[in-house]
């Protein structure tokens, strides 16, 4: 919230949990997968369409609402051809309606399977789901890519600022451009 209200060059934030191996069920079938926990702007910033219904509003963030955005071949899996927007699906013990599906995506560079995850709000996956408060990631979308690197910067401070980090000592977080991301996957390969 500070990141989005104290800098100007925000056009998108979401804050980001994510947990692997979450059996997904509906009916008889069931499915492993990822499970994120996200803010409503989350899939402008990832580029994430929603094929079928919707993604997730403020008022499922607010409300911790059990409602889940299904990856497409999550959806294939344990759905087959049928329309699952407004059907039920549990994760762990709780019931979770489904409120949309991802556009298929296919597998990223590096191997990740964007149709293979469930999308919920981050209050819910925080409270109800994973037990854990703190975020694995805050994802940011620039209004000016030209002011990249100075808005990262700006982060960076406020995010020492937030933790309260003395002068001179260590981030306890990092923040990454996406050059940094690109040239990561270089290295990589």
């Amino acid at each position: 919230q500070a990141i989005e209200a104290e800098l100007g060059n925000i056009r998108y934030v979401s804050a980001v949990q994510n947990q692997r191996g979450w059996e997904t069920i509906y009916g008889d079938k069931s499915v492993k997968t990822r499970i994120f926990g996200v803010g409503p702007t989350w899939h402008h910033i990832r580029h994430r369409p929603v094929e079928q219904g919707e993604f997730l509003t403020q008022a499922d963030l607010v409300n911790m609402s059990k409602v889940a955005i299904l990856g497409w071949r999550t959806a294939k899996t344990l759905f087959g051809d049928a329309n699952p927007v407004g059907q039920t699906v549990r994760i762990g013990s709780e019931g979770f309606q489904v409120k949309g599906v991802f556009e298929e995506s296919g597998v990223a560079p590096g191997g990740e399977d964007w149709d293979d995850r469930v999308v919920i709000p981050f209050t819910t996956s925080s409270k109800r789901l994973f037990g854990r408060l703190y975020l694995e990631q805050i994802v940011v979308q620039v209004r000016d890519p030209k002011k990249l690197p100075q808005t990262a910067e700006r982060i960076r401070q406020l995010l020492r600022e937030r933790h309260q980090i003395r002068v001179g000592a260590e981030d306890d977080f990092f923040v990454r451009e996406p050059e940094d991301v690109k040239e990561a996957g270089l290295k990589t390969s």
